[in-house]
């Protein structure tokens, strides 16, 4: 098989292992994509039309790609029924979340600051944490926390 014929394959498996402390067989997952960023509600639909499964909105002020809970509110207004909403957070407190989770229809909570497991899994929503991948950090831990 070449680059060529990578198109039709469909993994039946992964092998996690390499560098790690334990090597596991992993089933086949579902390839979802996430466009984030969004910040026009244009930009939105644009995702949806192309196929994306969900969009991100960042509620992180220090970045480019910031949108107020009105922008948000708005912004997943406009999306189609089976694109999900994505809030992307960075060391936010509590009760900013829940202020977001109250105006605009998030799906799921992604964080990428220093939330600890406990934070992301007060707000019965599913959610993803991002963690820094450093020498000495165990992935198997990290996923069973």
């Amino acid at each position: 098989m070449d680059e060529r014929d990578v198109k039709g394959v469909k993994a039946q498996s992964v092998e996690v292992g390499a560098g790690l402390s334990e090597s596991r067989i992993l089933p086949p997952a579902s390839c979802r994509v996430k466009i984030c960023g969004i910040t026009r509600a244009e930009d939105a639909l644009a995702a949806a039309r192309s196929g994306a499964d969900a969009i991100g909105l960042v509620f992180y002020e220090q970045s480019p790609r910031h949108v107020t809970i009105g922008q948000a509110a708005r912004l997943a207004a406009v999306l189609p029924p089976f694109v999900s909403v994505v809030g992307l957070f960075v060391n936010a407190t509590a009760e900013f979340v829940r202020e977001v989770l109250a105006s605009v229809r998030l799906d799921v909570l992604q964080f990428h600051g220093d939330e600890s497991p406990e934070f992301c899994g007060q707000f019965n929503k599913p959610y993803l944490k991002a963690i820094r991948v450093k020498p000495g950090v165990d992935l198997l831990q990290c996923a069973a926390d």
